[in-house]
This record gives structure tokens, sequence and C-alpha cells, in this order.
């Protein structure tokens, strides 16, 4: 057996040149682009109509709210009258007496005496000058004058 070499022998081709450079994109025709456009407006229309609606929506809700509200303010200022009234009720002398007089077991006074001050002044005045000239005690102050 005899070694053989064998040659390799190495061939260059010649690859076709290309072009590195980005793929162009395939442009849509006038029609697709009609298309698109209208689909576009198309959504663009909607969501200014869900836009409106949302608002007016709002809006309504508002006013519902402020009935509400207003009913609410109508019943607490009638609640408010009718408690002024029970409370009228409850200080109301003749209702203060009988429950004095049945619950407390209290009694009212045989006779009801009524002085002003012009009166007890006067009064006082009078006691005074006629304990000076008798050099005794008045009941006013309790203190005894000398006469002088």
């Amino acid at each position: 057996m005899l070694a053989v070499r064998k040659e390799r022998v190495w061939v260059q081709e010649e690859l076709p040149k290309q072009d590195f450079r980005t793929p162009a994109v395939p442009r849509a025709s006038e029609t697709e682009r009609k298309i698109l456009r209208i689909i576009g407006s198309i959504i663009l229309v909607a969501g200014l109509a869900m836009i409106c609606t949302l608002q007016s929506e709002a809006i309504v809700r508002a006013g519902y709210d402020l009935v509400r509200a207003k009913s609410q303010a109508a019943a607490l200022e009638k609640e408010n009258v009718a408690l002024k009234l029970e409370i009228a009720k409850l200080k109301s002398p003749q209702r203060i007496q009988q429950f004095a007089t049945t619950k407390l077991g209290m009694v009212s006074p045989q006779g009801i005496y009524y002085s002003t001050i012009n009166d007890t002044a006067s009064a006082l005045n009078n006691v005074a000058s006629e304990g000076i000239r008798r050099g005794d005690e008045t009941p006013a102050s309790g203190r005894r004058f000398a006469a002088r």
C-alpha cells in the first residue's frame, strides 16, 4: 500500500453581491390607504362619542346627587323643626310644675309675693331712716344705728 497524498483544491466561487440596506417595505395601494383612513376615522368618531356619553352620564349622576342632597336637607330641616318644638314643650312651665309635683314630690307654694327693685330699695331706705331716728336694729342689715 502505497501512501498517496491527495491534494485539496480550493475553488473560490463568486457570490452575487448582496445589498445590506434595509429591505424595501411594500407600499399599500391607494385603495388600501383609503380603507385605512376610513377605519381610523370611524375609530376616532366612536371614541369621541364614548367621551361625550361619559360626560353626559357624569352630569346626570351629579343631578341625581343634587336632588338627593336637597331632599336630605329638607328632611333634616323638618326634623330640626320637630326637635325645636319638643324642646319648647319640655321647657314649658306647666310641664315642669307637673313633673316636680308628680315625680319629685314637691308642692306648690301657697302664697306668692312679688317685689320690684324700686319698691325694695325705697322700703330699705324708709326702714333705715326710721331705725336711725329710734336707735334700734333694722331688719334689712341687722346693724344697730345710733340716734343723732
